[in-house]
């Protein structure tokens, strides 16, 4: 419960504290990673202070009731918001987190940063101390048991990992290391302002004392009921981790204040931080201005504000700058490229074992030609015809007496099975050893080495450990083994496709390139169809860096979704207006309506010919394809259908575009509500259609032939899909005008 929220007067305290940092460029919703939530406006006006630059606001989603301000600290970009002035406690703060999610996405870790009230304890919390909460519990949350007690029944919540071990190198650091709190206060608000610290005396009443009642301040009070304390040294805060109690109501009494310190062994007492963390992990750092007693004033709380701000400061130093999109993709997709090789090489080593291939290397090698009775037998060569797989299910039984030589026999096949296949196939091998070590006679010794020698033979495969947690030789069950067995011997079959793909398709025969365009595609068909179709474009140019050319491309498929249109930017409102009449059409439009309606686009607006294109001219189909392929940039096709339709290549570049960000990224200017513009500029296109002088000449004429239908087209779509919006009521006056 945060100690001081009586908001009645509470935006007299957010005065200004220096200049404020200097304006910047303006920056993509994408480009922010870090928010920091306050409840008070004296909060918010201590945040602001702490920003090395000062950023232009962004558009926010429509239904997002925040304001923010936005900057830079260190190498983070960060969201202020605050809550509504007069409202607190837990369920507020929840609000304004979801709406901070709904206008940035891209929010990574949350800061909760303000004031509270300070718990006394062995842990000698005073006036102007942090309390970061490394747990935050609810305090009113339980059930009343038999005698009226309230039983707390809350789990404890912790801060998201990635800030719990920046704390832990922060505070390694400040034993040998001093706070840099005073000195950022310093550097960020001079000496002159309201929230440096003030000369009130901290004060720490008994917990059976109260105020003197209606009196402002302390004056007044008992000075024989202070709790005697030792004098500090310096000024400086000192810096407490431990337990937040979280509530949604203000703690003024003493006596509660302590059962519940006692309880929960905490530290302070604040009023959001519950509300949060049940959703979104993030970290409570408190400023504290009194001592959730009735002896409560304001005297501290702005110094409180200042000193928790600059803590925020000092964790966001020590916290690695998160690398955004726009500027970084290369670079993480190089990194998460090492990482990810890494953790493969690792599992990869686990799967081995010391006597891995000990009973084969024990086996002695056949005599002369004591085993070729067996390539002859038609057992064998059975075994081996595709065509007879459906008799004996790939399974060759030889059996025999003990030392009747089964084991030479096998390695024999083995052998002489590895020489004939060469290297276009793989052999695995694996020999119980019934003498040898656990690992050798058990059924995961066998599962790890056949999937070892599977996943060595075949690097692409690879890709089934990425999701797969062991280390140290200790896999979780024999069960995770044997299912990864089975999915990689599935990808081989996928694999063997992907392979025959790239092998038929892309033009440039280089077995080196074909290898780093199949390890780099992670087994997405996809993105293999649509990088084989750049490189041969490429090829088609005279380009002789194909190898380089497949370096500069993205891993992943939304990324280089990202990388094909953006790579070139020109026939941006072309490439617009392609994505616009797939995703906004009422329905999906033929080859031919689609034709027109990206022409009517263009044509206004002087960047295509006043001409209609004509449907029916004997190279209108062609004419048309490469309208559709080549406004979209390859990502829009006609479907091969009775009835062909223009659509998406595939549904993950809606998903691209819509879930990942990818249409803000590109047109930013159409902002987060975007189907409004969108339907707005579709709405536009069927406008000037309507009013061409053709168009209108083949509408007067509609009922005398069927043949203006098919020049036509886009007109009937126009007609019956004129007023649709996907809100008919809130747009309704401005299509009553239009019509």
């Amino acid at each position: 419960m945060n100690n001081k929220r009586k908001r009645g007067d509470a935006d007299a305290d957010a005065d200004c504290v220096s200049q404020g940092p200097p304006k910047k460029q303006r920056r993509r919703h994408s480009d922010y990673t870090i928010g920091w939530i306050c409840a008070l406006p004296l909060e918010m006006t201590a945040a602001i202070s702490m920003l090395d630059e000062e950023h232009d606001s962004l558009e926010i989603d429509r239904n997002d009731t925040n304001h923010y301000v936005l900057g830079k600290i260190k190498s983070h970009n960060v969201v202020v918001a605050c809550l509504p002035l007069g409202e607190y406690g837990t369920n507020n703060a929840a609000n304004v987190m979801t709406n901070l999610k709904r206008s940035f996405p891209s929010i990574q870790e949350v800061l909760l940063v303000g004031i509270g009230g300070g718990a006394p304890s062995q842990a000698d919390v005073r006036l102007g101390d942090v309390v970061v909460g490394i747990r935050v519990m609810q305090c009113d949350f339980g059930k009343v048991v038999g005698d009226g007690e309230l039983r707390r029944t809350a789990a404890h919540k912790l801060p998201p990992l990635v800030l719990g071990t920046a704390l832990s190198v922060l505070r390694a650091k400040h034993p040998s290391e001093k706070s840099e709190i005073l000195s950022i206060l310093e550097k960020k608000l001079g000496e002159t302002s309201d929230y440096n610290r003030p000369d009130s005396p901290d004060l720490l009443f008994s917990s059976t004392y109260k105020h003197v009642p209606s009196a402002p301040d302390c004056s007044r009070c008992d000075h024989m009921k202070l709790v005697p304390r030792r004098e500090r040294k310096s000024n400086h805060p000192h810096i407490h981790y431990g337990v937040l109690a979280s509530g949604n109501q203000v703690m003024r009494n003493a006596s509660k204040r302590d059962e519940i310190a006692r309880d929960l062994d905490a530290l302070g007492f604040e009023m959001e931080a519950a509300g949060l963390m049940g959703n979104f992990p993030c970290l409570c750092i408190r400023g504290i201005c009194d001592y959730s007693d009735s002896h409560k004033s304001k005297e501290w709380q702005k110094y409180a504000a200042a000193t928790a701000a600059a803590f925020a400061v000092e964790l966001l130093t020590v916290l690695c700058g998160t690398q955004t999109p726009a500027r970084e993709d290369r670079a993480s997709e190089t990194a998460n490229r090492t990482k990810r090789d890494d953790h493969r090489q690792t599992l990869m080593e686990s799967l081995s074992f010391d006597q891995l291939e000990s009973r084969q290397a024990s086996i002695k090698a056949a005599h002369g030609t004591t085993c070729h009775w067996l390539l002859r037998s038609h057992e064998y060569k059975d075994w081996l015809s595709p065509k007879k797989l459906k008799d004996h299910h790939g399974f060759l039984w030889i059996r025999g007496k003990p030392g009747a030589g089964k084991s030479t026999i096998m390695k024999y096949t083995y052998t002489n099975l590895t020489g004939t296949l060469g290297d276009s196939s793989l052999m695995a091998c694996y020999l119980f050893n019934a003498r040898g070590e656990e690992l050798e006679k058990s059924m995961e010794g066998m599962y790890r080495s056949l999937l070892l020698q599977l996943l060595r033979g075949y690097p692409e495969l690879q890709s089934v450990l990425d999701s797969t947690s062991g280390k140290d030789g200790r896999w979780v069950s024999l069960n995770v083994l044997r299912e990864l067995f089975r999915v990689a011997v599935l990808h081989l079959g996928h694999a063997e496709d992907l392979a025959s793909y790239v092998t038929s398709r892309l033009r440039t025969q280089d077995p080196v390139l074909h290898q780093e365009l199949l390890a780099k595609a992670s087994g997405v068909f996809l993105w293999v169809a649509l990088v084989v179709d750049v490189l041969n474009k490429d090829y088609a140019r005279g380009g002789m860096s194909q190898r380089r050319r497949l370096a500069e491309m993205p891993g992943g498929l939304h990324e280089l979704f990202k990388d094909m249109l953006k790579r070139d930017n020109s026939h941006q409102e072309h490439l617009l207006l392609c994505v616009l009449w797939v995703l906004c059409a009422k329905r999906p439009l033929g080859p031919n309506e689609f034709h027109h309606a990206i022409w009517i686009g263009l044509s206004p607006r002087g960047l295509a010919d006043d001409g209609i294109p004509d449907v029916t001219a004997l190279d209108a189909r062609e004419r048309t394809t490469a309208c559709v392929i080549g406004n979209s940039k390859g990502l829009v096709e006609i479907t091969k259908t009775r009835y062909p339709r223009v659509q998406f290549i595939h549904e993950s570049v809606r998903d691209f575009l819509l879930k990942a960000g990818g249409l803000q990224d590109l047109w930013p200017d159409l902002g987060f509500d975007w189907e409004i513009p969108s339907h707005e500029r579709l709405k536009e296109c069927c406008f000037a259609y309507l009013q061409h002088d053709l168009i209108e000449k083949a509408l007067a004429q509609l009922h005398r032939t069927a043949a203006i239908r098919t020049s036509f087209e886009p007109g009937f779509y126009t007609i019956r899909k004129l007023t649709y919006t996907r809100d008919s009521k809130e747009h309704a006056e401005h299509y009553s005008s239009l019509l």
